[in-house]
């Protein structure tokens, strides 16, 4: 693993804990400059995805300051990599990937509370979770943010995933994935603080009970995905 880190962090998957794991691993170094780079707003006057890969651009020099560093925002595969271009060989591309339904679920349970910023937005958009599942942009999020290119098929997308990743953690066993991924960096394995959980569990389990069968179906791209990922991800050394 090199010491400059992208992190294509899909939402709900535990990317924010790996942002401040890296952190605090890094507390008590000597590096001047803090590790994490955050992508947390797109540029101004452009839509969201170009604008992530925009302000990426823009900052992409801090991330080759001395030290181990993290660039990490919610871009895309195929937006972020030609922001890299000619340095990606200098680069380790890291994500973390979670069980899609409860994914899903998770996410609209985040953005209808109220410590989501735009909730009052989102609610008026999705007033109920089934009509949440209609928006075909909403669901199968793993498998849109590692697609190599657009409208890239499932197969294609997979494949590239597993070539071009150099880390894939799952968040049902992100302490023992973030451990293994502290240790490839030479950074002692810390337990990692769970950040940004959703405020609304009970929610979350009833949506869970009676959306199960009809998520198994709408998310089939997202399932095939995680399941060809956890099977088949490899671990830096």
């Amino acid at each position: 693993m090199r010491e400059k880190l992208v992190n294509i962090h899909i939402p709900k998957t535990a990317g924010t804990s790996l942002r401040f794991l890296i952190s605090d691993a890094l507390e008590h170094s000597q590096q001047e400059s803090p590790p994490v780079i955050g992508i947390d707003q797109p540029d101004l006057g452009m839509l969201y995805f170009q604008g992530l890969a925009a302000h990426a651009k823009r900052v992409l020099p801090r991330l080759f300051q001395p030290g181990l560093h993290m660039l990490s925002g919610h871009f895309r595969y195929r937006d972020i990599i030609p922001v890299l271009a000619d340095r990606r060989e200098q680069i380790s591309l890291v994500t973390t990937l979670r069980d899609p339904i409860k994914r899903t679920i998770s996410d609209y349970c985040y953005s209808i509370s109220a410590v989501h910023d735009g909730q009052e937005a989102f609610k008026q958009a999705y007033p109920t979770f089934e009509r949440y599942t209609q928006n075909a942009g909403e669901m199968n999020k793993q498998f849109d943010f590692l697609r190599p290119f657009e409208d890239a098929p499932l197969d294609v997308t997979i494949e590239s995933a597993l070539q071009n990743l150099d880390f894939v953690g799952l968040t049902e066993r992100f302490e023992g994935d973030a451990g293994q991924l502290l240790e490839s960096l030479g950074l002692e394995r810390l337990t990692p603080r769970v950040i940004n959980a959703s405020p609304n569990k009970e929610h979350a389990t009833r949506i869970f009970d009676s959306y199960h069968d009809m998520l198994q179906e709408v998310l089939a791209p997202d399932i095939a995905l995680y399941e060809a990922m956890a099977a088949r991800r490899r671990f830096p050394r």
